[in-house]
């Protein structure tokens, strides 16, 4: 197709002055030369609005008859109709020509707005939602968006298409939002930092790839070759971090795609799979909700290991248990503390009685306590002696009592001695 600027053709212009006589002539695959392409573009613009009117009226009145036939039409109508037939026939091969090659041009994706989902989308994970198997993956309903998901911006035709990249700056903040929803909906019960280490779980790399390879992303990845398993032939290779990386990033591209091609309902479609999905990865926690929230509704173990142990002179010592290095979580790689629970008492000194590991020190004191109590063999020889002790103490109030009930009974006896007899 011509180059020049559309104001030219529309103005009747269809001769280009610097093509030669040969390129003039150059026949398209259909045998339509450029030239009368040109000539079918201008005539398009310079007729466009008794199409458009025209069509617009055969559209209304198919619509009130729903068959429509010529015999039908009023004589100016046919007359219109005539005319333009007139003008369109010669030019119809090129015209379909035209519409030929613009289905060949590159497609453009036309971002629109989703709608965000309410909280109540959003919904606490149950041991029901716990899948058996990979959940089934929801489908892309546009086909240009699909492909940019996994398109590398090296493997785009230019650099303004869209590709896998942009996609997945959009998709992380979407799961970002999701993953917060369900764990607050869910462990509601947790500190933030303990829900932040369980959000950590579900968004890194290392579990978004392997998402990726589960679904078979990577084998639908139009990625340079360095990408691949065995690097460029003869060439450079990714580290497995960068190709990690890569992975989870098309995963959170798909997860955009999903949204931005159903503005409707894609972002409650792509919560509910992640919902199933992130509940395998979670299942231990979500089948032990039920027992935590049990526990942390009882009395904190703290204060039910002073209940059992502590009286007056007997302390009990939550200090840092010393350390060569410093402890991480294996899945999160989170900072953990470990506390030791120390009995100074009943005979003992600095008696290590219980330990505990735990992403925060408050939440391992406690864990060092429940260790304590836990040992019930140990634990029974100090509340035996607290027991005996509190007895023995019980038996000596009593006792105070008892004689200060006799000296007051004393006091308030009256004196007999030199009494006269009564009459």
């Amino acid at each position: 197709m011509s180059k020049r600027p559309i104001d030219e053709v529309a103005s009747g212009d269809v001769a280009d002055a610097e093509a030669s006589p040969e390129q003039k002539r150059a026949r398209t695959s259909s045998g339509v030369s450029e030239e009368e392409l040109d000539k079918a573009v201008a005539f398009l613009i310079r007729d466009a609005d008794k199409f458009v009117d025209i069509f617009q009226n055969l559209k209304t009145r198919k619509e009130e008859q729903k068959s429509l036939k010529p015999q039908d039409l009023d004589a100016k109508t046919k007359k219109t109709l005539r005319n333009l037939a007139k003008t369109v026939l010669p030019v119809s091969a090129s015209v379909q020509q035209l519409d030929e090659e613009l289905k060949k041009q590159p497609q453009q994706f036309e971002p629109t707005f989703a709608k965000l989902p309410s909280h109540g989308a959003l919904t606490k994970w149950t041991e029901e939602d716990i899948p058996s198997s990979l959940p089934p993956l929801p489908p892309v309903l546009d086909k240009v968006v699909e492909d940019a998901a996994f398109t590398h911006l090296g493997m785009a035709r230019r650099p303004t298409d869209l590709s896998y990249e942009r996609l997945e700056w959009l998709g992380d903040s979407y799961i970002m939002v999701i993953s917060s929803g369900f764990i607050y909906s869910t462990f509601w019960n947790l500190p933030p930092g303990k829900m932040a280490q369980l959000r950590e779980r579900l968004l890194k790399n290392t579990t978004l790839a392997d998402y990726s390879l589960r679904y078979g992303f990577d084998k639908r990845a139009n990625f340079p070759t360095e990408f691949g398993l065995g690097g460029r032939p003869g060439g450079t290779k990714v580290t497995d971090k960068e190709r990690t990386k890569v992975i989870a990033d098309i995963f959170e591209a798909y997860v955009a795609a999903i949204v931005l091609s159903d503005p409707e309902e894609g972002f409650n479609r792509v919560a509910s799979w992640l919902k199933a999905l992130w509940a395998g990865t979670l299942a231990k926690e979500i089948r032990d909700l039920p027992k935590t929230v049990a526990k942390q509704m009882e009395l904190a173990a703290k204060s039910r290991l002073a209940s059992l142990i502590v009286v007056k002179g007997v302390k009990i010592r939550y200090e840092d248990a010393p350390m060569k290095k410093t402890q991480r979580d294996r899945h999160t790689r989170a900072i953990m503390y470990t506390i030791n629970c120390y009995l100074d008492g009943w005979g003992e000194t600095n008696k290590l009685i219980g330990w505990g590991t735990a992403p925060s020190k408050k939440e391992a004191g406690e864990k060092a306590a429940q260790c304590a109590i836990d040992n019930k063999k140990l634990l029974s020889v100090y509340i035996t002696k607290k027991k005996e002790f509190m007895q023995a103490q019980e038996a000596q109030q009593a006792e105070e009592a008892r004689q200060a009930q006799a000296v007051e009974q004393a006091q308030d006896r009256p004196a007999r001695t030199g009494s006269p007899a009564s009459p």
